[in-house]
């Protein structure tokens, strides 16, 4: 969860509707007002900074 508080919310809400919910980025891109690639890359920047998220214990 703290991971997912550090990204930007462009970056979560691309992260979580498409990887969580298996939204399209074409469906995300009309919903946050981008391109499509604009999503598939804050999708990636998402992606690599929760993997680099350090943990708690």
């Amino acid at each position: 969860m703290m991971a997912l508080e550090r990204l930007s919310p462009l970056e979560r809400a691309a992260f979580l509707l498409h990887d969580v919910f298996g939204v399209s980025f074409d469906e995300i891109a009309e919903t946050i007002g981008c391109k499509p690639a604009t999503c598939r890359q804050l999708a990636s920047r998402a992606r690599v900074n929760v993997r680099n998220a350090r943990r708690r214990f």
